[in-house]
């Protein structure tokens, strides 16, 4: 599970820095599920809950900066820490 917040008032340029994944209960009929990913907007004091397992990216940010709390929720402990 993954979760990221927008706690910060940020300002950068419309229509970047989208976050963008894979819509697990959609029917994508593409061989690659990433040709029509959902595209979520980071908008002040929104926080977003998604499985981080699936794939996931941020679009370039044009013209200023974006904020974002980010945290991963793992079911078992990574490999690297046993």
């Amino acid at each position: 599970m993954g979760a990221v917040y927008y706690g910060l008032d940020h300002h950068f340029d419309k229509g970047s820095g989208l976050l963008q994944l894979v819509d697990e209960d959609s029917e994508v009929t593409s061989l690659d599920p990433r040709d029509d990913p959902v595209q979520i907007n980071a908008e002040f004091n929104r926080m977003l809950i998604f499985n981080a397992s699936k794939w996931h990216r941020v679009t370039r940010v044009h013209g200023g900066d974006r904020y974002s709390f980010a945290v991963n929720a793992n079911k078992h402990k990574p490999k690297q820490y046993n």
